[in-house]
């Protein structure tokens, strides 16, 4: 009987199930969109770990110089060290080497090419360890005019099995192969280094792979794993007896890492998510209070003929029940599909481009675990009929008599202990709103997890209530409203119903405005955030350029130097694009007995012509920067220093003491031996300069450079060049600054297009060592810009619980309101007043959630910015942060707007019922 009357009760007022359904679909849709981004970045993310690494974990390296060699003797060691392990992981010795792939037409013509593709050359049976068996039937050995590469490889470089192609070493050795098979990459076939930061995978024969590396005995490197994929080692130990013979790369967990710190991105959307999921309660439980109210007289008779009220509370919870289970199932199955166009929308958009630009992106495509999806649905059905129990304890909570007379008007006097308890949480409300503005305006505290959390707290605490104070001025503010009304020449009457309305009805008043103030706030903070990322990745706010030059080629001799520069110089294709180029050779002096070491440059006409070259601060007597820089230019007395000569980093004291002067100062500067300072070190001798140069400071630089290139220019000092020459011959340089030099080259980085023609103009003439940070930047870029398309496109999703939400409770207000309407119209008021009342209600609950919830997301998000910026050192370069007035205003104005949309159809259904009608089916 329970079942029947709960789906009789459903039936009968199908539209306003309708609309409880939408209710509760909004919420589990958006709770859906969000597991399916997470599984989309979790199966994604251990789809690229299977494919790079497989059950590769670590890369053994030869210790001391890279580009080292292990010995066939040093292999044999480390072999035999780990067969004496009871678990002893797969060692697979090979060969490895950066080159080119070139794929060659039916003609033998070049046509297309493939660069910093990873060359592996192994013995197949070894590798068959490390699950290596690219037919499917076994490892098979190679011959040596054959290649495997992956798929992925394959794809880039438009090749397929049978074709024809080219490798090519930066050295200049080539020799010509036809690829056997395009393959899945899976560990080994699909292994691309360190960082995975290799564009592609090829494998050859070991004696091929001897034969173009030059290397006729012992191997570059180790890879160890997991043995036949039976198990995971989680630490490598290594036996005393060999443990000084490599150093170790931990391969896998540091992917595993990249991927975590991908996945959490995800936090930022499960924040989201909850205050998604908090609004979408909010709803359901205002529609399920809603559907209590209109049955009032009906559960009044039920009551009068004998049914108890635990009866009648188990009534609406099966009805509720019903209304939760297809409130789950609809809101799963839009919400995956949504889902799956999301994922490609925010994170396909760009995955080309960041795929030609960027060797180490982790593409991102949809995932929809069917199990996880059932959980999730089960999940919001309970969390939906667990809503509803609450509702149902107050339904039988009203006398028989009164329920059956439609309950007690809600618009009853107050008494005296309510208005001060009222008056008393308005003014806690203000204080806590004001604890909440008062960290806005103070110091910031520093970024810890504590400090964030704190935030977040006093963030949702102010929300609420500024909130609550809204509504409370809402609800008493029928006559300044009155006073608006006939600016606009609305009636006054629908004005005084519609504050009249709000003030019966606190409690929806302040949940409906506390949903559009939840979402505003959320989308006020991911637009602010998403601003500072992209903005922290623009080059106006971050230097991506070497020296001020877009792009640079190493070169390690002067005569490849010689070459590069004839090309800029001759070639028809790269002089339209090349506008500028000039060549530097830096070096590093040490100049502190603790071994500081800083690089030197020489100030050149052709190095200032880049225009890339900024001082931070400078000496008085030069009247601007081109003077100080001139200055150093011209005269052997004048250098100019980084800022770590400026600026105090108490951090650094104990291992890197600074030497702190200032512009204009006269400074000496020692110059030390570093094979004497290795020597000292084991020794209790005191170290001796073997040179001393007196400067005068003209300046302090700004970082120039981009970050990313700070191996190569470490706190770059600016010298004349012939004090550059000079010291020359102290100089050194560190074992990664293999490279002599760089020819710096101005074009207009911007057109990528530019930078990857470029690219390979200099490729084909086997110049492979060309880079542009910009280029690299982009890639950043790029998935920062996804990132914020999502999240704001995710919140605006959210937004659409406010809108819906005050839809469905607008329209079941009218449902509610149908006898008070219909006396309304018999005493004469008008179409017009009626659905002006309605209109006006639904507008200012909208309209003061939205503006409470821009304001205190505004300050929250202003907040948290600062706390996180508070963190940069004074010789960073800090995001600036910007209020996107240009983003957030339009979007305040389009829910401004979508919230009136959303009256109208509510309050035109409030003029469908005929006054007679109205009274006769005001009990559904």
């Amino acid at each position: 009987m329970i079942w029947r009357m709960a789906i009789g009760n459903i039936r009968r007022s199908w539209k306003q199930t309708l609309l409880t359904v939408t209710a509760g679909a909004i919420g589990a849709m958006l709770v859906i969109i969000s597991y399916v981004n997470y599984a989309s970045l979790n199966g994604s993310g251990e789809e690229w770990l299977q494919r790079h690494y497989g059950p590769i974990e670590w890369e053994l390296a030869p210790i001391g110089k890279e580009g080292g060699v292990f010995s066939g003797s040093q292999v044999e060691s480390i072999q035999q060290g780990f067969g004496q392990m009871d678990h002893r992981p797969a060692l697979v010795p090979a060969i490895r080497d950066e080159v080119s792939l070139i794929r060659l037409d039916g003609q033998g013509e070049k046509a297309g090419v493939l660069p910093g593709t990873m060359l592996l050359g192994f013995n197949p049976k070894k590798a068959a360890e490390l699950g290596y068996s690219p037919n499917g039937r076994g490892p098979a050995l190679l011959p040596d005019d054959e290649v495997i590469i992956d798929k992925e490889t394959a794809e880039a470089l438009g090749a397929q099995a049978g074709d024809a192609i080219q490798i090519r070493t930066a050295g200049g050795r080539a020799q010509l192969f036809q690829i056997q098979q395009a393959v899945p990459g899976d560990g080994l076939t699909g292994y691309r280094g360190k960082d995975a930061s290799a564009a592609g995978t090829v494998i050859i024969s070991e004696a091929s792979a001897r034969k173009l590396t030059g290397l006729k005995t012992g191997y570059h490197i180790v890879l160890a794993g997991s043995s036949g994929r039976s198990h995971s080692l989680q630490h490598l130990f290594i036996p005393d007896s060999i443990n000084n013979l490599f150093g170790i790369h931990s391969l896998k967990q540091d992917a595993q890492s990249r991927v975590d710190n991908m996945k959490q991105q995800f936090m930022v959307m499960s924040m989201i998510s909850g205050i998604a999921v908090a609004s979408s309660a909010i709803l359901m439980r205002q529609v399920l209070i809603m559907i209590a109210d209109s049955r009032r007289e009906i559960f009044g008779v039920l009551r009068a003929i004998g049914l108890s009220r635990q009866q009648i509370g188990v009534v609406f919870i099966a009805e509720a029940l019903l209304l939760s289970v297809f409130s789950g199932l609809v809101g799963v199955i839009l919400g995956t599909a949504s889902g799956v166009g999301l994922v490609n929308l925010f994170y396909g958009t760009y995955q080309e481009e960041i795929a030609r630009i960027s060797r180490a992106n982790i593409p991102i495509f949809p995932h929809t675990p069917i199990m996880g999806l059932g959980i999730i649905c089960l999940l919001i059905v309970f969390f939906l009929t667990f809503i509803a129990l609450f509702v149902a304890r107050s339904i039988g909570k009203v006398p028989i008599v009164e329920a059956i007379r439609g309950g007690k008007d809600a618009g009853a006097a107050k008494s005296k202990g309510h208005r001060m308890r009222s008056s008393i949480t308005a003014a806690v409300a203000v204080i806590l709103v004001a604890i909440h503005c008062i960290q806005t305006v103070s110091s910031p505290m520093k970024p810890t997890g504590q400090a964030m959390l704190i935030i977040f707290i006093w963030w949702l605490i102010g929300v609420v209530s500024a909130v609550y104070l809204a509504t409370r001025l809402l609800t008493k503010s029928g006559g300044t409203m009155s006073v608006f009304a006939n600016w606009f020449r609305l009636p006054n009457i629908s004005v005084l119903l519609a504050a009249r309305y709000m003030r019966q009805r606190p409690g929806r008043t302040f949940s409906i405005a506390l949903m559009f103030a939840l979402v505003m706030m959320v989308v006020t903070f991911t637009s602010s955030v998403s601003t500072m990322l992209i903005g922290g990745q623009n080059d106006v706010e971050k230097n991506q350029t070497m020296l001020g030059f877009a792009g640079f080629a190493g070169y390690d001799t002067p005569a490849e130097k010689q070459r590069i520069e004839q090309m800029l110089q001759t070639d028809p294709d790269l002089k339209p694009i090349v506008t500028n180029y000039t060549d530097i050779e830096p070096y590093m002096l040490m100049t502190d007995t603790r071994g500081t070491a800083d690089s030197y440059i020489p100030v050149t006409r052709e190095l200032l012509a880049g225009g890339g070259l900024h001082l931070r601060e400078r000496a008085k007597q030069f009247e601007s920067d081109e003077d100080a820089w001139n200055a150093v230019l011209q005269d052997p007395r004048y250098i100019i220093l980084p800022m770590d000569n400026l600026y105090e980093d108490a951090e650094r004291a104990s291992f890197d003491p600074q030497k702190l002067v200032h512009a204009g100062d006269r400074i000496e500067m020692p110059i030390y031996d570093t094979a004497a300072y290795n020597s000292m070190r084991q020794t209790t001798d005191s170290l001796e300069p073997i040179a001393q140069q007196s400067f005068i400071v003209a300046g302090f630089a700004e970082n120039n450079s981009s970050s990313q290139l700070s191996s190569k220019l470490f706190r770059t000092h600016y010298v004349n060049e012939g004090i550059f020459q000079q010291l020359r011959k102290y100089g050194y340089k560190w074992p990664e600054q293999a490279q002599l030099g760089y020819v710096l080259m101005q074009y207009d980085s911007h057109q990528l297009s530019l930078t990857q023609r470029l690219a390979e103009k200099l490729l084909m003439n086997d110049i492979t060592t060309f880079d542009s940070p910009y280029a690299n930047n982009r890639a950043q870029e790029l998935v920062n810009t996804q990132l914020s398309r999502g999240f704001i496109g995710f919140t605006l999703l959210s937004a659409l619980i406010g809108l819906l939400g005050l839809a469905v409770v607008q329209y079941r207000a009218v449902a509610e309101r149908a006898k008070t309407t219909a006396m309304m119209r018999c005493v004469g008021l008008t179409g017009k007043h009626i659905s002006w009342i309605f209109m006006l209600e639904g507008m200012m609950i909208g309209l003061a959630g939205i503006v409470t919830g821009w304001l205190i997301g505004s300050t929250g998000s202003v907040l948290f910015i600062r706390t996180l910026l508070n963190d940069t050192g004074p010789t960073e370069q800090a995001p600036v942060f910007h209020y996107p007035f240009a983003l957030i205003v339009p979007l305040v104005l389009f829910l401004i707007v979508a919230a009136v949309l959303m009256n109208i159809g509510p309050a035109r259904g409030a003029l469908r019922i005929a006054p007679a009608e109205a009274l006769r089916s005001a009990d559904q």
